[in-house]
């Protein structure tokens, strides 16, 4: 009994101290675990042989590999309906029209890429935002 009060001490004491609303199984899962280091049973464990890595490998024109989660600032190749495209981030301007469209082309490809990146981060940014106090 006198553990559950100090759980419950510290509960309020966070939630007057960050000014936030927050429901106390969500506090206490979020925050008084990871700072008590309890085994809390309901937390989810990735497991190492079905998980995969965050980070992206990007694929450079050059042949060399760049692992990022977010497209490198260079020249890369990537896969796109069984074809390899090129993308490139920035282009000098030419006399030359062709030429011109084709870096367009280009640069619109690496914008997309970026774009695509940045869609898939975007629900985990949105929960870790409506999780986290301010």
């Amino acid at each position: 009994m006198k553990e559950r009060h100090e759980i419950q001490k510290c509960f309020y004491n966070f939630i007057t101290l960050h000014k936030v609303q927050i429901l106390f199984l969500s506090w206490f899962k979020s925050f008084y675990v990871t700072e008590y280091y309890i085994t809390y049973p309901f937390t989810k464990h990735a497991c190492p042989i079905t998980s995969r890595s965050k980070t992206f490998v990007w694929e450079l024109v050059s042949g060399a590999s760049i692992e990022s989660k977010h497209p490198p600032l260079r020249n890369l190749k990537i896969p796109h309906n069984s074809q390899t495209l090129d993308v490139a981030p920035y282009k000098n301007l030419s006399d030359d029209i062709t030429t011109n469209t084709k870096n367009i082309i280009k640069h619109n490809n690496f914008t997309n890429t970026n774009l695509n990146t940045i869609g898939k981060q975007h629900p985990v940014l949105t929960q870790i935002h409506q999780t986290t106090p301010l």
